[in-house]
């Protein structure tokens, strides 16, 4: 199983949300965290299991949300580099240009 990282964006961007999800509803807001743990387990376990969206990186959806983790998986020191966490209608330039 590969070792996950999430770089500073990707904290952000998950802090962004379930504070979104918060103000809706704090039940709304564990089952979203819950999806997060769930995705973050499935890509650790299987990295190369979504198919590439660029030269390096892969999207996994969340479940239940309109979010995706956004990763890389760098292969020699098995190590998941979690980039950023796009709502859907994100324009993929908002993240991809600092990764």
């Amino acid at each position: 199983m590969a070792s996950v990282r999430l770089l500073r964006q990707a904290e952000t961007d998950l802090e962004e949300a379930v504070t979104w999800y918060e103000s809706r509803s704090s039940q709304t807001a564990a089952r979203f965290q819950q999806e997060v743990a769930a995705a973050l387990a499935r890509i650790a376990a299987m990295p190369e299991m979504y198919a590439l969206s660029d030269d390096q990186h892969r999207c996994c959806p969340i479940r239940k949300s309109q979010y995706t983790l956004v990763y890389r998986f760098e292969r020699d020191v098995d190590i998941v580099v979690v980039v950023a966490v796009p709502h859907a209608k994100q324009d993929p330039q908002t993240w991809s240009s600092g990764t």
